[in-house]
């Protein structure tokens, strides 16, 4: 029997695997929900206007603000052992950066959006089956590319004050893309050490937080083939 803000009863003949393959299921059934989410609300912002008004009158910076406190209360919450009101939280987040996204569809063509989502997919599919199968630790590769995503921030917020330059930006873009691969197949098979350690933390925890870490991957990899590959309207 399941208690959204405890454990899952297993019988006696479950085993780890069981759990493993309940909190994966999980984290992905919230993944895909998110993505759903995020983009009804970044289509509809787009085509009722809105997208052009919050771009032009600076609304679209307080978005952000916004977003980037729920995805922080949403870990909280989930490091609490919260998942009911860490759904919320994340759902929240979801329509926020749903809201934010509208605006590629002001500087890209609904074709190439529609193709790079698809192409998007398949490559984190592939990743996370990677991930899922493995028997390769791939912590020491998450550990780098986290270093990594770190040091395309900071170099970014270079590129933006200084430099400027389109073509460090470019650059910046395509390292990006390898380092969200990498993540993509370290967040999954995260699912699985989460599931089976003795972290304290729910089924539904551990799969908020995981589909939470998988979601944020799958927008910026699609975010950083848009800025590749993606023509401008």
């Amino acid at each position: 029997m399941d208690n959204f803000n405890g454990y899952t009863s297993y019988d006696s003949q479950s085993d780890a695997q069981d759990r493993v393959q309940d909190i994966t299921v999980k984290t992905f059934m919230y993944m895909f929900f998110a993505l759903i989410v995020s983009g009804f609300f970044a289509f509809v912002t787009y085509a009722t206007g809105n997208a052009e008004e919050m771009y032009s009158n600076g609304t679209i910076v307080i978005l952000i603000v916004v977003e980037i406190i729920s995805v922080v209360v949403t870990t909280i919450l989930v490091r609490k052992n919260l998942p009911a009101a860490a759904a919320v939280c994340g759902t929240i987040y979801c329509i926020v950066n749903g809201l934010t996204l509208s605006v590629i569809f002001l500087r890209y063509q609904m074709q190439s959006i529609v193709a790079i989502f698809f192409v998007t997919a398949a490559i984190f599919g592939a990743m996370a089956l990677y991930g899922a199968k493995t028997k390769t630790d791939l912590t020491s590769i998450g550990n780098l590319c986290m270093m990594g995503l770190i040091g395309i921030i900071l170099m970014t917020f270079v590129n933006i004050l200084f430099l400027k330059s389109v073509g460090f930006d470019l650059a910046l873009s395509y390292v990006g893309v390898l380092i969200f691969v990498g993540i993509t197949a370290y967040d999954t098979q995260r699912i699985r050490k989460l599931a089976t350690s003795d972290n304290g933390m729910s089924p539904y925890s551990i799969a908020i937080l995981c589909a939470l870490n998988l979601y944020l991957d799958f927008i910026n990899l699609f975010l950083k083939l848009l800025r590749i590959f993606a023509r401008n309207r």
